[in-house]
């Protein structure tokens, strides 16, 4: 149902970037920024919708933990190098926020079953982005690389744990992307729709101090799963 939601908010974007683009001129039978492509750097900024989530492995048969999404955003910068027109290296730092509300089903009182996970990113991510060749003023594209990421609100040096309503996670995590988007150029920039889906490559959750711990006991590892739309102005 995330995903379905998230194709259609996708296809959303798209339709609305198209009909903005349209009243900038894009849909000419000619091509704007017709030297766009052939220089080496461009800049940019970003803006995007976030969902993180978590993927759990449980040491037992018994999934104790639910994990309810709620939307979140980033904002960013990036650094484009074309190798040639249809390759390019792009740097894409940006910020993001978001929240998970978890849930464990093995505990009674209200205060001890949720834990609000609250996360602010900073995302550093190297991309390698596959261009196809231009229509008029249209260019489909696919990009993947790797990131690193710092979770501001880990809580990792907290000495509290769960006991004291404390989630702790590790605050570095490195991450895998893929992207893909389209290209519309206007009449005075290049803007980008683009959805990126984000995969954690390492345990997120710090144990707590007690082994037997009703709240990490059961979880083998936890990482982060994200979908990101995101707007792109070069």
């Amino acid at each position: 149902m995330k995903l379905k939601k998230t194709i259609l908010l996708f296809l959303f974007i798209i339709s609305t970037t198209i009909s903005f683009a349209q009243k900038r001129g894009f849909f000419n039978h000619f091509e704007n920024l017709e030297w766009f492509d052939t220089q080496k750097f461009s800049y940019g900024y970003t803006l995007g919708i976030v969902q993180y989530d978590f993927k759990t492995s449980f040491k037992t048969a018994y999934e104790n933990i639910e994990v309810k999404s709620q939307g979140g955003f980033s904002v960013g910068i990036l650094g484009n190098f074309n190798f040639n027109k249809n390759l390019s290296l792009r740097l894409e730092p940006n910020i993001a926020f978001g929240k998970r509300i978890l849930t464990f089903k093995n505990l009674i009182t209200e205060q001890d079953r949720t834990r609000e996970v609250q996360s602010t990113y900073i995302n550093i991510p190297l991309l390698i982005k596959f261009n196809a060749n231009r229509h008029l003023n249209i260019r489909p594209f696919l990009a993947a690389g790797a990131g690193l990421a710092y979770n501001l609100n880990s809580n990792e040096t907290n000495p509290d744990d769960n006991s004291q309503g404390i989630f702790r996670s590790y605050k570095k995590a490195y991450y895998y992307e893929l992207a893909f988007g389209v290209e519309f150029y206007t009449g005075n920039f290049k803007v980008t729709p683009s959805i990126r889906g984000i995969f954690n490559l390492k345990n997120e959750v710090i144990s707590d101090a007690d082994p037997n711990s009703p709240w990490t006991s059961n979880i083998d590892y936890m990482t982060t799963r994200a979908v990101m739309l995101k707007l792109t102005f070069e």
